[in-house]
């Protein structure tokens, strides 16, 4: 299951070190953050007011704040345990927190995308899921049973 980030575009924007709010700026601050999502996560950014762009994953509010998308999103997700919502915005963390959504502060969130990790092995950063760990030693009856079925 993919962890699925949903982002305060104009809030992140703020607490980065990435001056303005313009298209290059926003641009800037989603290439950023999208190179340094892992495989199994997703990240949709939304943009309070009007703009335009040819990414699938972001979203500008028109007359709506960015806060109403990102509630509405969360809404209509079945799975708000594999969300995860970035802002520091009170109304839409403690929404997110109802509704068993994780939280990060976007602070946070921007010292982890920005944290330098070419001091570590590359072993260490790979951290294998669940899914893939190595199954229990296969009994002797299991075994038999299953030559029965292969051989």
């Amino acid at each position: 299951m993919k962890e699925i980030i949903i982002i305060d575009g104009n809030n992140l924007l703020r607490k980065s070190n990435i001056k303005g709010s313009g298209e290059d700026d926003r641009l800037t601050l989603y290439e950023k953050v999208k190179s340094r999502l892992g495989l199994h996560q997703k990240c949709i950014f939304f943009f309070d007011g009007y703009g335009e762009s040819s990414k699938d994953d972001i979203i500008f509010s028109y007359d709506k704040t960015a806060d109403e998308l990102m509630k509405n999103y969360i809404e209509k997700n079945y799975l708000r345990e594999v969300i995860t919502v970035i802002s520091t915005d009170r109304g839409i963390t403690e929404f997110a927190e109802v509704c068993s959504c994780k939280i990060k502060l976007s602070e946070k969130f921007w010292a982890e995308i920005n944290n330098p990790v070419s001091n570590k092995n590359i072993n260490q950063l790979y951290i294998p899921p669940e899914e893939y760990e190595k199954p229990e030693r296969m009994s002797k009856k299991d075994l038999d049973e299953f030559r029965k079925y292969f051989s």
